[in-house]
C-alpha cells in the first residue's frame, strides 16, 4: 500500500547521496557516505532495532553527522574522524553545551544531547565494522555525559482554546483540527496516512497501521471527532482506499498561525510559545496534556500516543503541576477489592432481607403485642 511522504525526505536523501560533500575532507566524506549506506541496507547497526532505516531518519543522521564532522574538522583539526582523540572529543561537546561552539547562525545549539547520541550511534557502528575485519576499537563515547533531552516548546491550548481556534477556521481545517487534538497522532507522517478504511466500529475507533507509524501500529478510541469525520468522508464522496486529509503541511501550518493568533494571542502559552507559532505537532503536545489527566492507566496513554517509554510523560505532568493523589483504596489489590466487594455485596443483601422481614412481622398483630409487652 502506498505511502505518502510528507516531508519529501526521499527526494532530498537521494539529493544528498549525489552530493560530493566538499565541505569535508575526502576521508571523512567517504566514511560519512558508508555509515549512511550501512544504515539504509540495515548493515552493522546497533540495538534492538534491525533492518534499514527510513528515509526520514536517514536524512536527519547525514545532515547531524556531516555537521559534527564539519566541527570535528574545523575546532579539532581531525580530517579522519576514526583519528580523533577522546580528549578531543570531549572537548568538542564541552564546547557545544556551553555555547562556546555555536551553529551556523551564531546561536547555541539548543540540543546537544541528540547530537551527542548521534555520535555514539556512529562510534559504535565504526566499532563494529572495525570487529568484523578483526581490529578491535576503543569506545571514545563511554563517558560522553548525553545532556538531559531538551524539553520540548510548544503552544499549549486547552479543549476551550481549541474552540475558538475552531471558530476561527473553514470546515477542513476545523475537522482536520479536532482529529488532531482527539486522537494525538503524529502529523504529518501518521495523520496525511490515514485513509477511510482504517477507521473502524462505525468511526468509533481508528486504526493507525504499523507501516505508517514511528514506533507501533495502535488503535486508540475516537472521543471527540467520530461524528465529524464520518460527516466529512461523507460529504466529501470518500471510497475505502482514499486517503482523509490531502493537504500541504507548509500551508496548513501558515493557515495555523493565523487561527493560533486570533485565537490566542501573541502571548507566550504555559508550553513556552505563543498562539502565532502553532503548528501541526503543537496539537500532539496539547492533546497529551488533555489526556493525561483523564487516563488511569500510564500504559493506555502510552499506547494511545505510540510512545515506548514512561519519559515522554513526565514533562506533561510537570507542566501541568500535577500530584500524586494515591488513596488507600487505590492501594488494595484487585483480588483483596474484588473480594471485599463481594462481602459488601452479601451485607447488603442481609440488610435488606432483614428489613423486609421487620416489615410482615410489623404488620401482624401478635407480633405487636409481644413487643408491647416486652416494653412494659
Amino acid at each position: 500500500m502506498e505511502k505518502l511522504d510528507p516531508h519529501n525526505s526521499k527526494h532530498y536523501l537521494e539529493k544528498w547521496k549525489d552530493n560530493k560533500l566538499e565541505m569535508l575532507s575526502k576521508k571523512n566524506a567517504q566514511i560519512l557516505k558508508q555509515y549512511i549506506s550501512d544504515m539504509e541496507l540495515g548493515i552493522n547497526t546497533n540495538g534492538s532495532k534491525k533492518g534499514g532505516r527510513s528515509a526520514i531518519k536517514l536524512i536527519s543522521m547525514a545532515r547531524q553527522m556531516q555537521r559534527l564532522l564539519e566541527l570535528t574538522e574545523t575546532h579539532c583539526k581531525v580530517n579522519d574522524i576514526t583519528k580523533i582523540t577522546e580528549k578531543q572529543l570531549h572537548n568538542l561537546f564541552s564546547g557545544m553545551t556551553q555555547g562556546k561552539i555555536t551553529r551556523i547562525d551564531g546561536k547555541p545549539y539548543k540540543s546537544v544531547g541528540d547530537y551527542t547520541a548521534r555520535f555514539k550511534a556512529f562510534w559504535h557502528w565504526h566499532m563494529k565494522v572495525n570487529k568484523k575485519e578483526g581490529t578491535a576499537t576503543l569506545d571514545l563515547t563511554e563517558d560522553l555525559e548525553a545532556s538531559k533531552k531538551k524539553k520540548p516548546e510548544f503552544v499549549f491550548f486547552t479543549e476551550k482554546d481549541l474552540e475558538k481556534m475552531i471558530e476561527n477556521a473553514g470546515y477542513d481545517t476545523q475537522v482536520f483540527m479536532l482529529f488532531l487534538f482527539d486522537t494525538g497522532i503524529r502529523c504529518p507522517t501518521e495523520a496525511m496516512n490515514i485513509r477511510v478504511s482504517d477507521f473502524i466500529d462505525d468511526f468509533k475507533e481508528l486504526n493507525i497501521r504499523d507501516e505508517i507509524s514511528k514506533t507501533f501500529g495502535r488503535k486508540i478510541k475516537l472521543m471527540m471527532c467520530s461524528e465529524a469525520i464520518k460527516k466529512f468522508i461523507k460529504e466529501s464522496h470518500l471510497s475505502n482506499n482514499d486517503f482523509v486529509f490531502t493537504i500541504q503541511a507548509p500551508a496548513m501550518n501558515k493557515r495555523l498561525k493565523q487561527i493560533g493568533s486570533l485565537a490566542l494571542g501573541d502571548n507566550v502559552t504555559v508550553g513556552r510559545k505563543a498562539g502565532k507559532d502553532l503548528t501541526m505537532y503543537d496539537f500532539r503536545h496539547s492533546s497529551a496534556c488533555y489526556w493525561l489527566p483523564r487516563y488511569k492507566s500510564r500504559n493506555a496513554l502510552l499506547y494511545r500516543f505510540g510512545w515506548k517509554k514512561e519519559e515522554e510523560i513526565h514533562y506533561y505532568t510537570e507542566l501541568l503541576g500535577m500530584k500524586d493523589t494515591i488513596s488507600e483504596e487505590d492501594m488494595l489489590l484487585n483480588t483483596t477489592k474484588t473480594d471485599i466487594e463481594k462481602e459488601l455485596v452479601k451485607t447488603r443483601k442481609e440488610v435488606k432481607e432483614m428489613k423486609t422481614l421487620w416489615k410482615i412481622l410489623e404488620s401482624n398483630p401478635q407480633f405487636k403485642k409481644m413487643l408491647e409487652v416486652k416494653t412494659k
